[in-house]
């Protein structure tokens, strides 16, 4: 009998303990558990959760804008441009842009730069601005450029901050998009 109470108490344990560590986990339990959750945008679709990368100048990105496919170099950087009056600062960008052949036409807007504010948060609206005095003859602006070209030419962001980063949207599904710091 006491041998039946026994083995009544040791089938009874395991059955506890199995129960408590059967989540069809294989993994290490000493190991932090991870969890995907999707980040959205404002509008509530799915936005990459990956960090964007840093563009730095030289640095080649890729273009994913709706139809529109091909690649973005920044070619250099300009900070506090004279440029306008008031509070704002500008930053001179120049890019070389290259389109796929059979893809859609883009004009440099399209191109958006909007500025990463101290607290980490995107300004609401974005930092291209079309100012022709800013730049000087030599400083082509970048304008509409067709598929299976190449054009090199300089956009302006007017910011609240003489110096920090933009972050620069070249991709549909935001799985492309860097961050340029100035």
């Amino acid at each position: 009998m006491r041998m039946h109470i026994y083995a009544a108490g040791i089938i009874a344990t395991a059955l506890v303990l199995s129960a408590c560590g059967s989540s069809n986990d294989d993994s290490d339990s000493n190991s932090p558990a991870t969890v995907a959750v999707p980040n959205t945008s404002a509008n509530g679709t799915q936005v990459a959760a990956s960090e964007p990368a840093i563009l730095k100048p030289g640095d080649k990105t890729g273009i994913s804008l709706g139809s529109t496919r091909g690649t973005a170099t920044l070619e250099s950087i300009q900070t506090n441009i004279p440029c306008g009056a008031g509070e704002n600062f500008y930053q001179a960008l120049e890019f070389t842009v290259t389109l796929d052949p059979g893809t859609s036409f883009m004009t440099a807007a399209s191109l958006e730069l909007t500025e990463i504010l101290p607290d980490g948060s995107q300004a609401t609206s974005k930092s291209n601005i079309s100012i022709n005095g800013c730049l000087s003859e030599d400083e082509p602006v970048l304008d509409t450029i067709r598929h299976g070209s190449t054009q090199r030419g300089w956009i302006v962001a007017k910011t609240k901050q003489d110096g920090g980063s933009l972050y620069f949207h070249t991709d549909s599904q935001n799985n492309m998009d860097s961050i340029i710091e100035f």
